[in-house]
């Protein structure tokens, strides 16, 4: 046989005792039932103010997210503005330098050419005055050691 607890004598199920023994039980199951009726439908509406409450703050994150992510795409596309007017000033300047580069090397082409033409005539009108003077030409020139005279 099974031994089913006893129900203490001291327990008066209709008018029991509170926790701490001192105060009569207040509450009766019919309240309660009321109560647990009542708090259902305004659990409900503490949902739906927090999730109202939660869906203006999201909106008002999302809202500071893409103006951020605006500003970014903003600071973005001027960074890539900046480094694209870098690169043409770039090639333009390098542009500039070539043709600097081939001007100085033309000019001193040209400075060259000229300087040698003009040796080239004095080194002649010098030979014409030596064979006048003594009538052999004199090219200092191709005279590695002058002579000494003693």
């Amino acid at each position: 046989m099974i031994d089913t607890p006893k129900i203490s004598a001291s327990i008066d199920r209709t008018r029991a005792k509170s926790l701490d023994g001192k105060s009569p039980r207040s509450t009766d199951e019919h309240i309660i039932a009321s109560i647990d009726a009542e708090s259902t439908p305004a659990g409900e509406q503490l949902i739906h103010k927090t999730i109202e409450s939660m869906q203006k703050e999201l909106t008002e994150l999302s809202a500071y997210a893409y103006d951020n992510i605006g500003w970014h795409k903003v600071s973005i596309d001027n960074i890539q503005d900046r480094l694209q007017n870098i690169s043409n000033v770039l090639e333009e300047m390098d542009d500039k330098w070539t043709r600097n580069d081939e001007a100085t090397r033309s000019f001193i082409a040209s400075w060259s050419r000229m300087c040698r033409d003009d040796e080239d005539l004095n080194i002649d009108r010098q030979r014409d005055v030596d064979i006048a003077r003594h009538g052999e030409p004199h090219d200092d020139r191709c005279n590695i050691f002058p002579s000494i005279d003693i």
